[in-house]
């Protein structure tokens, strides 16, 4: 299969008027630009929907608060600062940018999460291309990644700008970095490339092995050297100044194999959605890649296919090195969104020169090649409303909670009550979230506009600011443990104290009035009354439990 020369214009969009390979073109020109124009127009329209049909059920989420509120961005080590064990200085630039200008309103966030997904799209179908892979299985095994909600939490959870930072800049370092001759202006801007990737998350640092191995297997060790060596050095460098680099105790290896086999059966599953169709996939890579390395040169494999190779053999590297920081969650980790979303990535390319490779040789094969990755997207679209299972929250409670924080903004009584308090205590795990902070995104216009509030939220919100929870231990108090409710009339200067979850809501004449909020001992013990008078029920945080209050 060999490669006419590529120019520099040619660097990103592949010819798609021309053949690759050496056989007789499968699509006529005509055809391969409809085949484009159809693409392109699938992904307007899902790019639309993705954005105007599903965002709007979704909102900031956990790691979210730690860009939109633990980074004022004013500081070298604001933005160097690990994440976790994470470099993310590009992200927290770009989130920092966008919060000055959106404040708090979801949709231009995603909108630019979608984006960069749809680029990571494109570019996989310049990759299938440029392996040789005809236009209509290229454009087909590229749409399948489109709206993959198997994959989903990577295409709506707006903090996965750090992930897919990774892989878009991996992706553009391969296809910049893949071609003959020596070393150009391409290759200066893959090595920008990569370091930008390393820049975004600590997936960036795996990604280094796919763009060594093909870069290795095109060009040579020097030029592997190159691509790599420049962004390790800067991890490195990232990672003596500011990383918060952790030594993991290394999983024994039935656990690696397993977290591995694990993702792998996740990922084909994920792909084709139906286990039939899963099961087909697997047969055409096979398939297709041992009827292309029997019938072709290993000349031809190095020059064409060391792209969607090496992404291939990264698939099981990956959640292999995933499982050394992540296998204390159990074996079902390794099915989780993002992760599918990263197998799904590095297989689709090897897939479709497997397929391109089964219908050059039986030309009707096309049409099935074609329906065959097609056939999962209607699976992977219905996932979208399954998506955030645990631990991930679903709409109501998205809804819940900016209706709660917005509320609290406008509430009158927020100002009564100290600005460190926290106004939820649900999936937002950052103590930077405090009414003062809503109170300055009220103050700067950084606010979504509010919905009405329905008596309970009305009630849930005074509750919340009413008994306020304080981030130290009880002092003094008889402890009782209960089954049961508990009514009790306060005041303000009451305090309480907490040893395990508990629910609390408001009451009028004994019974409840409000929505239940919940107060944790692990963000404080102590609860402390700062409305006139407080009617409350405190319960147990669940059914069948015990629940702790000390006066």
């Amino acid at each position: 299969m060999p490669v006419p020369p590529q120019s520099e214009m040619n660097i990103v969009v592949a010819d798609e008027t021309e053949d690759v390979g050496s056989a007789p073109p499968l699509q006529s020109n005509t055809s391969a630009r409809i085949a484009l124009g159809l693409f392109i127009a699938y992904l307007l329209i899902a790019w639309w929907w993705l954005i105007f049909k599903i965002g709007p059920d979704y909102w900031f989420f956990r790691d979210d608060w730690g860009m939109l509120a633990s980074r004022d961005g004013g500081s070298l080590d604001s933005v160097m600062a690990a994440f976790d064990v994470h470099p993310v200085p590009i992200p927290v630039v770009v989130f920092r940018l966008m919060f000055n200008v959106f404040g708090l309103r979801f949709m231009p966030y995603h909108m630019l999460l979608v984006t960069m997904h749809v680029g990571i799209v494109v570019l996989l179908r310049v990759i299938m291309r440029r392996a040789g892979v005809g236009p209509w299985i290229a454009s087909a095994a590229a749409a399948t990644l489109v709206l993959f909600g198997n994959g989903g939490s990577n295409i709506v959870w707006v903090f996965q700008i750090t992930n897919l930072g990774s892989i878009l800049f991996a992706l553009i370092q391969l296809v910049l970095t893949d071609h003959d001759g020596p070393t150009s202006r391409r290759d200066a801007l893959a090595v920008f490339s990569g370091i930008a990737g390393v820049m975004c998350s600590g997936l960036g640092l795996l990604l280094l092995v796919p763009v060594g191995l093909a870069t290795l297997a095109r060009r040579g060790w020097r030029f592997a050297l190159l691509q790599t060596g420049p962004p390790a050095v800067a991890f490195l460098t990232w990672d003596h100044f500011f990383g918060a680099t952790e030594n993991p105790n290394l999983p024994p290896p039935r656990v690696l194999l397993a977290w591995t086999s694990e993702g792998l059966l996740g990922t084909g599953e994920a792909l084709g959605h139906l286990p039939v169709v899963a099961i087909l996939l697997a047969l055409l890579l096979v398939g297709g890649l041992g009827l292309l390395v029997t019938s072709t040169s290993l000349e031809d494999l190095r020059r064409t296919v060391c792209v969607p190779g090496a992404l291939l053999i990264f698939v099981p590297l990956f959640f292999a090195l995933v499982a050394v920081g992540r296998a204390y969650v159990g074996i079902e980790g390794a099915r989780s969104s993002r992760y599918l979303y990263m197998g799904a990535v590095c297989s689709l390319p090897a897939l479709a020169v497997a397929g391109d490779a089964v219908a050059r040789r039986w030309r009707p094969m096309t049409v099935a090649v074609v329906l065959l990755f097609l056939a999962g997207i209607p699976g992977n679209v219905q996932a979208f409303g399954n998506l955030l299972g645990l631990p991930y929250p679903d709409k109501a409670v998205f809804d819940y909670e900016q209706n709660v924080m917005t509320g609290i903004a406008m509430s009158p009584q927020a100002k009564q009550v100290p600005r460190w308090v926290r106004p939820l205590d649900s999936e937002i795990d950052f103590k930077e979230v405090t009414v003062g902070f809503l109170l300055d995104m009220r103050d700067q216009g950084f606010l979504p506009p509010r919905g009405d509030l329905n008596p309970n939220l009305r009630g849930t919100i005074q509750l919340i600011l009413g008994l306020i929870q304080i981030d130290q231990a009880f002092a003094d108090g008889e402890c009782k443990t209960r089954s049961t409710p508990l009514n009790l009339s306060l005041v303000k200067g009451d305090t309480l104290g907490i040893t395990s979850p508990v629910q609390v809501a408001l009451t009028q004449e004994g019974k409840v009035s409000s929505g239940w909020n919940a107060y944790r001992p692990m963000f404080g013990q102590t609860l402390s009354v700062e409305s006139p008078s407080l009617e409350v029920r405190f319960a147990a945080a669940g059914p069948n439990q015990t629940f702790t209050v000390c006066r």
